[in-house]
C-alpha cells in the first residue's frame, strides 16, 4: 500500500507543481519520511544551483564583435545602376566611425558614416545622402559572419526600398606576413636571411643611437642590434585580430653598461608583464644578442607594448610580429 508520503508526492507532481511540492508539500518535507528534512534541503539546494546557471548575471555586458576595424567592399545593383562601395570602419569599443566611398560609372561620392554601433555581432551605421538638397537616410543592419570577413547588410534608402548587400573585408597587406621593425634606424636593413626590416616605426618616445662598429655575439644578423631606441614609453602596431607571436630583440651595447643590474626595466606586451628584465643578464654579457619570444592573442586590432624604467633606461633593438 502506497504510505501517505508517496500519495502527497504523486498528487502534487501530477498537478505540475514539482519544486513547490519538495520545498513545502513534498514527502521529504514530512518529519515522519526516512530522511526526509535533510534529502528535501539537499534538493532545493540543487534546484537553486541549477536556475542560478541558467540565469544571466546581473549587469553583464554583451562582448562587442571582433574588431571590424578596417577596409570593406561591396558591390550591387540599385535603381541608379551598378554601385561599389568602399566602407572604411574604425571601431572603438561599441562606436563605429568611418567613411563610405560609393561609385556609380563615372560618378564618385565620400560620406562620414553616423551613428555607428556595434552590439555583439550587430553592425549598424548611416549614411547620408544629398538629393536636391534634401537629406535622405541610408540605414545599414548587418551581422557579422563567424569568421569575421563578412557582413550581410539590409540597406535601407529613406522611403524609397531596400537591398540586401555583401560587405567583404579587404585583407591587410600585413596578413599572414611577418611583421619586422628595425629599432633605431632611418633606413631598412636585411638580414641574413634575406629578410628585410623596416625603417623604425611604432615607438612613442626616448631617443635612437647607432653603434654600427660594433661586434655582436649570439646572433647571424649583427646589424639588427648595431642600433637602438631607448628611453621609450611604447609601441603600437595594427593588425587584424588573431593570434601571434612578437620577438623582441636585445642586445646591450652602452659602454656605460659593465655587469648585471646596471640597466633593468619592466614591459607588457599585450598586457603579459615581463618585470624586472635585464638584457645582460639574459644575453650572458655584453654585445650579444638575445630574443625575447612572446605568443599573444590580439582582439582590438592593435599590439601594445609598453615600457617602464627601474635602472637606467629601457632598450630596444629590433621587433618583430609573426601570424600564427
Amino acid at each position: 500500500m502506497a504510505t501517505s508520503c508517496q500519495l502527497a508526492g504523486q498528487r502534487y507532481a501530477s498537478a505540475g507543481k514539482f519544486w513547490h511540492w519538495i520545498a513545502v508539500s513534498g514527502p521529504y518535507a514530512h518529519e515522519d519520511c526516512e530522511g526526509g528534512l535533510a534529502l528535501r534541503n539537499a534538493l532545493i539546494t540543487i534546484a537553486l544551483v541549477s536556475l542560478l546557471f541558467t540565469l544571466p548575471t546581473a549587469g553583464q555586458a554583451k562582448k562587442p564583435a571582433a574588431d571590424v576595424t578596417g577596409t570593406w567592399k561591396s558591390e550591387f545593383d540599385s535603381q541608379i545602376g551598378h554601385q561599389k562601395y568602399t566602407f572604411t570602419f574604425k571601431q572603438d569599443g561599441a562606436k563605429l566611425t568611418g567613411k563610405a566611398n560609393s561609385e556609380v560609372e563615372d560618378r564618385k561620392r565620400e560620406a562620414e558614416l553616423m551613428e555607428g554601433k556595434v552590439d555583439g555581432d550587430a553592425i549598424s551605421f548611416v549614411e547620408m545622402l544629398k538629393i536636391q538638397d534634401n537629406d535622405v537616410r541610408i540605414t545599414y543592419t548587418g551581422k557579422l559572419s563567424a569568421d569575421g570577413n563578412e557582413i550581410k547588410f539590409t540597406r535601407e534608402v529613406g522611403d524609397f526600398g531596400k537591398t540586401d548587400i555583401v560587405a567583404k573585408r579587404e585583407k591587410s597587406d600585413s596578413a599572414g606576413k611577418a611583421i619586422r621593425i628595425k629599432a633605431g634606424s632611418s633606413e631598412p636593413v636585411k638580414d641574413a636571411e634575406g629578410n628585410v626590416w623596416q625603417a623604425e616605426k611604432g615607438i612613442e618616445g626616448g631617443q635612437t643611437i647607432a653603434r654600427p662598429d660594433i661586434q655582436i655575439a649570439n646572433t647571424k644578423s649583427p646589424d639588427l642590434y648595431r642600433s637602438e631606441h631607448y628611453s621609450m614609453d611604447s609601441f603600437t602596431w595594427s593588425v587584424p585580430n588573431g593570434k601571434y607571436l612578437v620577438k623582441l630583440h636585445f642586445a646591450e651595447t652602452f659602454e656605460g653598461i659593465t655587469g648585471p643590474g646596471q640597466r633593468v626595466f619592466s614591459f607588457k606586451v599585450q598586457g603579459k608583464e615581463f618585470k624586472d628584465f635585464d638584457p645582460w643578464v639574459k644575453s650572458g654579457g655584453f654585445c650579444k644578442a638575445y630574443i625575447e619570444t612572446v605568443p599573444v592573442e590580439v582582439t582590438d586590432g592593435k599590439i601594445k607594448i609598453t615600457f617602464t624604467p627601474k635602472v637606467e633606461n629601457p632598450q630596444i633593438c629590433a621587433i618583430e610580429i609573426v601570424p600564427q
